[in-house]
């Protein structure tokens, strides 16, 4: 799989949902989608990825320009992740799709800062079309945030 990235010969879409993969070989993973040319599609639902992890994989993907696709839902992602995804929006210009669905974004409302990061990078991203934020564990705060973000953003289907 890690062989496929870094030769840019992977399908379109990869998928590591049911694979038993440690965090070790996750890391060799998102370092390879980095500056993969083939792969438009990324799910790593439900693979136990912490923060610091979530941050890495934002990190790699800012760089990245052909993945368009990325879903991370059902993770223990938080607000490190949210902030980095934030910087990464304003650099990445090809994500169209991003699902943080199920990730406890803001620390069961500790920490609203990734949020609030993330609802200002909105207001200037133009290629992210579909955000998936269901259950992120959002007070009426971030979704003031994100409600003035989306009208100001054009592009953008919550």
């Amino acid at each position: 799989m890690i062989n496929q990235l870094n030769t840019d010969s992977t399908s379109l879409e990869m998928s590591i949902t049911g694979l038993d993969i440690n965090f070790n070989q996750m890391g060799l993973l998102i370092k390879a989608v980095k500056p993969n040319q083939s792969l438009k599609c990324l799910t790593l639902s439900r693979k136990k990825i912490p923060d610091d992890k979530g941050v890495e994989i934002a990190r790699n993907i800012a760089e990245n320009t052909f993945l368009e696709r990325l879903e991370l839902e059902g993770n223990n992602l938080g607000p490190g992740t949210a902030k980095e995804f934030a910087a990464t929006l304003l650099k990445n210009q090809t994500i169209i799709v991003l699902d943080l669905e199920g990730n406890n974004l803001t620390n069961t409302n500790k920490d609203n800062s990734g949020i609030r990061a993330l609802a200002e990078a909105l207001k200037q991203n133009t290629t992210l079309t579909q955000l998936n934020l269901h259950n992120t564990k959002l007070d009426d705060e971030c979704s003031s945030w994100l409600a003035d973000a989306v009208e100001q953003n054009t592009t953008l289907i919550m």
